[in-house]
């Protein structure tokens, strides 16, 4: 719940997003729970943004993108990079687990993230101690300069 709380540390508008209706019913629910009046909830599909120049998403940039944990498959990798290069002003910050299963996925985002012409411009891994054990966390800051 990031977003809300970007809503209570003062941003004027807040974008809350997902591709899944019935996460987006709990992320609404919140939102009223939490009487973020700055926030709103849409569904997007990021692959859509990547692909379709008709997609509604291609009116809309954001000083901010925070995003986590969307690296499942490669489609996922190539197509959220060009997403990202479309909806964001400057900054992107992202987490994502380093799972074992998806080693070329991170490599092939990192990669096009690169092609794309956004920088780098901090990463950091981290180790958590969760119930099923020790995941390795990685976050990403890029901007367009």
């Amino acid at each position: 719940m990031v977003g809300l709380m970007c809503e209570k540390l003062g941003a004027a508008s807040v974008e809350l997003t997902d591709y899944h209706p019935s996460v987006l019913e709990n992320v609404a629910i919140n939102v009223e729970l939490n009487q973020a009046t700055h926030a709103t909830v849409a569904q997007l599909d990021f692959i859509d943004v990547a692909t379709n120049p008709e997609s509604p998403w291609r009116n809309h940039t954001y000083d901010i993108v925070i995003a986590s944990d969307l690296l499942y498959e490669m489609e996922h990798a190539k197509y959220l990079p060009v997403a990202v290069e479309a909806l964001m002003t400057d900054t992107f910050y992202f987490m994502i687990p380093l799972r074992s299963t998806h080693v070329e996925e991170v490599t092939l985002f990192e990669s096009r993230m690169v092609s794309l012409g956004l920088y780098l411009k901090a990463t950091d891994d981290e180790e958590v101690q969760e119930e099923e054990g020790i995941t390795l966390y990685r976050f990403y800051y890029y901007s367009r300069q």
